[in-house]
């Protein structure tokens, strides 16, 4: 397929679908418009076009972000995803909006509207708030254990949504530290615990959980309980193991480490690619099986939300 045959086809979808989306007025008839729009032909014809060369694909999917743009503009959670005003995709604001699942602050209409709730709706969003509850859900019996002092750490804390929902009186029996490379994300965290009129003993550091070496970033202070969710899944494999390792030199010898992956067979990449500008390394379960092992962690569990959307292992040290 040439060029301007595929631009043509782009043009003449995101047409007859913008006609229909402005007469949307709710969320049902808004997903039907989009479940026709992925099943045209013409869009299969795109699809096709775009993964015959990484050139294509980068082409047919800024022609398809600039022919949807009149309705895309609207949404606040689209501009935000694609503008990246923290400098990163996945920042915590986005993820604050995906577990909350309402209409972005900043959408400017009634249609955007629909594109924000239509767009956290689907399969991974929905997966990534129900990988928080997993996580809160692991907190809490993480509180209830029996620890000397239950030190935990999360690594890319984000706005540590999963600690700011646990009960107060479970939150107190944790030494948590926050470690992440925007500060400006910890200081959300803080915040908000703040708000809860409760006070807290929490650690804040700023430090990157690849690239520095954790062990002296945090003065060889050892956690009964180390976990990072989301990073890994923006991580090749070199950048995927040092990550690990800092896990590794922070964790206690009898304690447990927690990670995450987003398994590429569950869910549409491109969809993400072409429309939020979310790109992932593809990896699979046992793939991630296959990395906790090459680091040298035994799988001790393992857990999936949204039927294998995301897994999350949870590991020990392979003495």
């Amino acid at each position: 397929m040439k060029t301007h045959i595929h631009q043509d086809e782009i043009t003449s979808l995101s047409k007859d679908f913008l006609q229909k989306a402005q007469t949307a007025k709710d969320l049902k008839t808004l997903n039907g418009l989009f479940s026709e729009f992925f099943a045209d032909q013409r869009f299969t014809n795109m699809l096709d076009y775009a993964e015959s060369s990484k050139k294509h694909w980068k082409d047919v999917k800024n022609a398809l972000r600039n022919s949807l743009a009149p309705i895309y503009k609207e949404s606040g959670s689209w501009n935000h995803s694609l503008s990246k005003p923290f400098g990163y995709p996945g920042d915590f604001a986005v993820l604050e909006h995906v577990y909350d699942q309402k209409i972005h602050k900043a959408t400017k209409s009634s249609l955007g509207g629909l594109i924000d709730l239509w767009g956290s709706s689907r399969s991974l969003p929905t997966a990534v708030a129900e990988r928080k509850d997993l996580l809160r859900n692991y907190l809490e019996n993480q509180a209830r254990l029996d620890l000397p002092d239950n030190r935990v750490l999360s690594i890319g804390c984000g706005a540590a949504r999963e600690i700011r929902e646990l009960h107060p009186h479970l939150l107190e029996k944790l030494q948590l530290t926050f470690l992440d490379s925007d500060e400006r994300s910890i200081d959300y965290a803080l915040n908000a615990l703040k708000a809860t009129l409760f006070e807290y003993s929490i650690e804040k550091v700023v430090a990157n959980g690849v690239s520095d070496d954790l062990s002296e970033v945090l003065a060889g202070q050892k956690y009964d309980l180390v976990y990072s969710f989301g990073i890994l899944d923006y991580l090749p494999e070199k950048y995927a193991v040092r990550l690990i390792e800092n896990m590794k030199k922070t964790v206690k010898p009898d304690g447990k480490i927690l990670f995450c992956i987003k398994d590429c067979t569950k869910f549409d990449a491109w969809f993400y690619d072409w429309f939020y500008d979310w790109r992932f390394v593809d990896r699979t379960r046992k793939e991630g099986t296959e990395l906790a092992e090459r680091c040298g962690l035994e799988v001790t569990r393992e857990f999936s939300v949204s039927e294998g959307v995301i897994i999350i292992y949870e590991c020990v040290l392979d003495h």
